[in-house]
This record gives C-alpha cells, sequence and structure tokens, in this order.
C-alpha cells in the first residue's frame, strides 16, 4: 500500500507542473523577412549574439524548472490545492524560444544570400 501511495505522489508531481526542460522547447516562429535587409556581416554578428546568450538562457531555463518541480512538490505535501496554480518557468520558455526562432529566421536569410 505505501508503495502505490509513493506512485501517485510521484505521478501527480510531474504531471501537474508545465515547467520544461530547456531540452524540450521548441523554436518559436520568427518571419526570415525580420532579418532580409542584413547584409551577411550583419547577420553573422546577430547570429554570434544570439548564440552568445543562448546558453544562458538555457541555464535560467533549467533551474526555473528544478524550483518549480521542488515546489510543486513542496505544495502537494504540505498545501496541495496551491500545487494546482504554478506557472512553471513559462517567460524563460518564451525568451529561449523566441530566440531560438530568431537564430532560425537568421540562417534562413544566411542561406538565402549564400553567406
Amino acid at each position: 500500500m505505501k508503495k502505490v501511495f509513493v506512485y501517485g505522489f510521484a505521478l501527480l508531481t510531474v504531471a501537474c507542473s508545465n515547467a520544461e526542460k530547456s531540452g524540450d522547447i521548441a523554436a518559436e516562429y520568427v518571419p526570415a523577412s525580420v532579418y532580409s535587409e542584413y547584409s551577411c556581416k550583419e547577420l553573422k554578428i546577430e547570429a554570434d549574439r544570439i548564440l552568445a546568450s543562448t546558453p544562458k538562457l538555457e541555464e535560467i531555463v533549467d533551474r526555473e524548472y528544478r524550483k518549480d518541480k521542488a515546489a510543486e512538490a513542496a505544495a502537494w505535501v504540505l498545501f496541495w490545492p496551491a500545487a494546482l496554480v504554478m506557472d512553471g518557468n513559462t517567460g524563460e520558455r518564451r525568451s529561449l524560444a523566441i530566440a531560438r526562432g530568431r537564430l532560425e529566421a537568421i540562417y534562413a536569410n544566411l542561406n538565402s544570400k549564400n553567406c
């Protein structure tokens, strides 16, 4: 009976949070036309700038994911209704998704301009 409770608790803990790890976040669509006026050099500089900031964004997303999961587990033990209203790492996920989408748009322009 104790195992059933533990497995049930673990399932609820995992199933309720909408927080995601950085590796699970897809790029948000950014139109390539945003960067169509950029020269090859400008595109490469912008890509390097975004690539330099992406690891920090991934670190923040993963840190918030871990914090959210820990808080959710505590909420289930101490006050379970609080676990139902947790928002996860939504803002951080969006920032990372936009950065990845911008990179895709830049790469599309680099390819179309044969840079």
